[in-house]
């Protein structure tokens, strides 16, 4: 949960909208439906003109950087934050609020009500590829056609533009194809993950020609879809990269999947009962986490799981498997799979989320620290923040110098703009003891000013 220290009361910022908006009468269901008709429409038309004026102010937020004033990298995660957005939500107000102001026609025309975020939205999603001043060559045209246009109809307009603009671009510049290479790739709700871009001739045919050998039916039983044997196609490329072991490393550690199972303090004191004759100096559970490890890959002993290993390894509600980067659980049919091939990390997890028992060394911060730290934190801990730990640092709280030990309760994962803050902008970062009012714990990050940012962790399980 995000909190900051700085709160917000609309009815001393607008003191004029807020009382408006208090005497609105409420909705009559006795009204005939003609007059309940013409009510919606005005405060739809109403609705669009205080747009008008909060993209207004967003711009101008925008415009000035203050950001960073309140220990945010961009607008976009700003208002992520602030205002519980997702990411392409926030996106898109924020590019709205700057084409509203280079393209003041379709400005004007949001002012009168007779177009909405969502019509600017259309606009910026369809010519995003392109440069801004071949958009604004076309503001005439997109500023008569915006009030009599639904906004599926203007982004059909944007990519015309697009598409022309590329076509021209093509013959004119030969360069043009490496420069407008582009791969976007973002997870969706429910941790599924959309791919879109467009590669050079060259890395395309490299593409279709690897593809095509694993895209190719297994048999007459195959009953897959075309696309659907490409993604499959895809995901088997992946598999073949990441075996190579020629990856570059991400975060401080090779690339790697990670499997986290967060595990209760009962079904791991009933797995060590188990395996209490194996080591009679184990009395942390480690022959039973390792035991675990084994059942999931098919690569150690498993015993205790002879017969149903999955099912008694995670059966009980209390456990949790995931892959670090999603938020969808893990089924076992897919554990099996991914155990085959993929390193996996057993983490065994108090309820708060500190780490009981992962490997973990001093002095620099090693690689098992920094796997640690990636099951731990799961990214940027910095409040508001949401990069991944692939593009995050190990930062010790109490800085190295002069006397901070790398150990792993003094170290936190923040990405490279929320490290400079720290250092360069004197901002501080410390944790939040686990206890009323936040039984996790969490962060708490405060500005040079006062400003305080506080995120409190979600529970292990």
């Amino acid at each position: 949960m995000f909190d900051s220290s700085q709160r917000l009361d609309p009815d001393t910022e607008l003191p004029e909208l807020a009382a408006a908006i208090a005497g609105l009468p409420a909705a009559q269901p006795g009204r005939t439906g003609l007059a309940t008709g013409l009510r919606v429409r005005a405060l739809l038309t109403l609705r669009r003109r205080l747009d008008a004026h909060l993209l207004a102010e967003l711009d101008s937020f925008d415009t000035q950087g203050g950001a960073t004033a309140y220990g945010f990298p961009t607008t976009q995660s700003w208002l992520r934050a602030y205002g519980n957005l997702d990411h392409g939500i926030a996106a898109s107000m924020v590019a709205s609020a700057r084409l509203a102001r280079r393209l003041p026609t379709l400005g004007d025309v949001l002012a009168t009500g007779g177009i909405g975020v969502e019509h600017l939205a259309a606009i910026t999603r369809s010519t995003r590829h392109i440069p801004e001043d071949v958009v604004a060559e076309h503001e005439a045209t997109l500023g008569n056609l915006a009030p009599h246009a639904r906004p599926s109809d203007l982004a059909r307009a944007g990519q015309k533009i697009t598409d022309v603009y590329q076509h021209d671009t093509l013959h004119s510049d030969p360069d043009y194809l490496g420069e407008a290479r582009r791969l976007s790739l973002a997870q969706t709700i429910d941790g599924i993950w959309s791919l879109d871009g467009q590669l050079t001739p060259e890395d395309g045919a490299k593409l279709a020609a690897a593809l095509e050998p694993l895209t190719r039916k297994r048999g007459p039983e195959d009953e897959r879809t075309a696309p659907q044997r490409r993604a499959d196609a895809l995901g088997d490329l992946v598999d073949i990269a990441l075996r190579c072991g020629q990856l570059p490393q991400a975060g401080g550690d090779r690339t790697r999947l990670t499997l986290l199972v967060h595990i209760t303090e009962q079904a791991l004191a009933a797995r060590a009962a188990a395996t209490a004759g194996s080591d009679p100096q184990d009395s942390g559970g480690q022959a039973a986490l390792s035991d675990i490890a084994g059942a999931v890959t098919g690569t150690g002993p498993g015993e205790l799981f002879a017969g149903s290993r999955l099912a008694a390894a995670f059966g009980d509600g209390g456990n949790a498997r995931q892959l670090l980067g999603s938020h969808a659980a893990i089924s076992p049919e897919a554990l099996q799979r991914i155990g085959c091939d993929a390193d996996v990390n057993i983490a065994h997890l108090d309820p708060t989320g500190e780490i009981l028992h992962l490997g973990r060394s001093t002095r620099f911060a090693s690689t098992g620290q920094v796997r640690a730290l990636t099951v731990r934190d799961r990214g940027c801990v910095f409040p508001g923040c949401d990069k991944p730990p692939a593009r995050c640092q190990a930062h010790h709280l109490r800085f190295w110098f002069p006397d901070g030990p790398t150990d792993l309760p003094n170290l936190a994962l923040v990405c490279a703009f929320h490290h400079w803050l720290i250092h360069d902008r004197h901002w501080q970062l410390e944790r939040i003891p686990a206890g009323p009012p936040a039984p996790t714990g969490g962060w708490q990050a405060t500005s040079p000013t006062g400003l305080t940012l506080r995120r409190h962790r979600k529970p292990a399980a």
